[in-house]
């Protein structure tokens, strides 16, 4: 049994599911595959859940993006973000963007031919 630590996040929750299902395949280039996408998505999870204000500052907004809303409202004392931190997040979103439209379906190709239906 593969032992796994995986933070889910919403934002992030289709591929994590991927990457679960390929560490815990059995097949070892499904595994490989699912350790690079969990790689490329750990650094965006990371920034967003390293504190609950930054989750409701950065994590709403990334959450927001993959939800196709344009518009953020903070509630009042909440965290604001700050130019650096949204610099942060696009940078970091664009390679969660990126390693999901390279691993992703690569990975997903591999466990649809470890598991035929």
């Amino acid at each position: 049994m593969v032992k796994t630590s995986l933070r889910p996040v919403p934002d992030c929750l289709a591929a994590q599911v991927s990457v679960f299902a390929g560490l815990t395949s059995g097949d070892p280039e499904a595994a490989a595959l699912a350790e690079g996408l969990h790689k490329e998505l750990l650094p965006l999870i990371v920034f967003m859940t390293r504190s609950i204000q930054g989750l409701l500052c950065y994590g709403k907004r990334v959450m927001a993006r993959r939800l196709g809303l344009e518009v953020v409202h903070d509630r009042p004392g909440a965290l604001p973000p700050t130019p650096f931190g949204l610099a942060e997040m696009e940078r970091l979103w664009g390679g969660m963007r990126r390693a999901e439209e390279m691993l992703l379906p690569a990975l997903q190709e591999r466990l649809a031919g470890c598991n035929p239906t």
